[in-house]
């Protein structure tokens, strides 16, 4: 009930929200090339805390309104290696394995490792495509302090959850 009320959500939250400015999707587009996928619309939100990829068959990024100071293009490479990795099927798959075996704890740490592994994976598509390790590093930490409510449980975010940014940052 939970993951189908959190679908519902980020669906809701998909359909209000209005689509980037053009050199944002420019961007996006130049970048997907590079990353081999198809890119995927750009939107954006002010009910969203911090940038997430969301969907299926029609994939988003979803970007939140308010303007953080980490560049749109390492945002963009972090969501697009979320979208070639499939990141939003496993995150779906995961969820609903430790909604079914809720009774078993290894595999809730297992998922929990899982998406503590696509984070980091997607931090370094970052850096490798020239991202500054360091600035990366402050600007997660500018997210998570705008981020006052967690990212609905469908999604996969570039901050996910507050437990994992500290290990994030060192890396």
């Amino acid at each position: 009930t939970r993951l189908a009320v959190a679908w519902w959500q980020l669906a809701r939250l998909r359909r209000r929200a209005v689509p980037a400015d053009a050199g944002t999707l420019r961007t996006c587009h130049a970048l997907a090339s590079v990353l081999g996928v198809s890119a995927p619309d750009v939107l954006r939100s002010p009910y969203l805390p911090s940038p997430c990829l969301a969907g299926f068959r029609r994939p988003a990024v979803l970007l939140p309104e308010v303007d953080s100071s980490l560049s749109i293009r390492d945002v963009l490479i972090h969501e697009l290696a979320h979208l070639k990795r499939l990141d939003c099927h496993w995150n779906l798959l995961r969820r609903v394995a430790t909604a079914v075996f809720f009774f078993q704890p290894l595999l809730w740490k297992l998922s929990r490792r899982i998406e503590t592994t696509a984070e980091e994976v997607c931090d370094d598509y970052v850096v490798q495509y020239g991202g500054d390790r360091q600035e990366y590093a402050h600007r997660l930490v500018d997210i998570a302090e705008l981020s006052t409510a967690p990212i609905a449980s469908a999604g996969v975010g570039v901050v996910s959850l507050r437990s994992m940014l500290a290990h994030r940052v060192s890396r």
